[in-house]
């Protein structure tokens, strides 16, 4: 059993399982590393959910509309596209650079990577290769053999610091699953 003390030390932790590791990066506000078993190497994103017009930020106040959460865009099972961004340099709360979106596609009916006009990191880049192999394999229920998927410590669609044993397994705070 882990005692409130090692709770509170907990920082990341690895995604096991195929439905809590797309749970988390869909979440809406996930930041997760994919890191390859055999190399080491890791890439570190952020996935934020794209809201609808009626959820963007008041910009007479810099606050999110009261109404967010209850928009329709936010409705369980509503497909929904993602702003992805990479981890480029040292500073890991800010240097981040926008790589592309998370968003449906209408033939497979799944989510897919792709680049936009804006995107400063091209489809060949190891870090677009190894999102979009990872992606795929969660959408058809395997785990990515080799690679480790972990979140920040911190509820992938909140933000705030996990401390519930079961929240920090799967990287969503109680009252945020209770939401899903």
């Amino acid at each position: 059993m882990i005692q409130e003390k090692e709770v509170e030390e907990v920082r990341e932790a690895p995604l096991l399982v195929v439905d809590h590791a797309l749970k988390f990066m869909l979440a809406g506000n996930s930041t997760f590393t994919l890191r390859s078993v055999k190399t080491g190497v890791r890439f570190t994103y952020k996935a934020k959910r794209v809201c609808c017009k009626d959820c963007k930020l008041d910009v007479a106040t810099y606050s999110r509309a009261t109404k967010c959460k209850s928009c329709p865009c936010h409705a369980p099972g509503k497909p929904a596209n993602y702003f992805v961004k990479l981890l480029v340099g040292p500073q890991n709360t800010s240097d981040y650079q926008y790589m592309g979106m998370l968003a449906l596609n209408q033939e497979t009916q799944k989510l897919a990577f792709i680049t936009t006009r804006a995107s400063r990191i091209g489809n060949e880049a190891p870090s677009v290769k190894a999102l979009q192999f990872v992606l795929t394999c969660l959408q058809n229920g395997q785990f990515p053999p080799a690679v480790e998927i972990w979140h920040a410590g911190k509820c992938g669609m909140c933000g705030r610091k996990l401390t519930v044993p079961e929240s920090i397994n799967i990287g969503i705070g109680p009252e945020c699953l209770s939401r899903m």
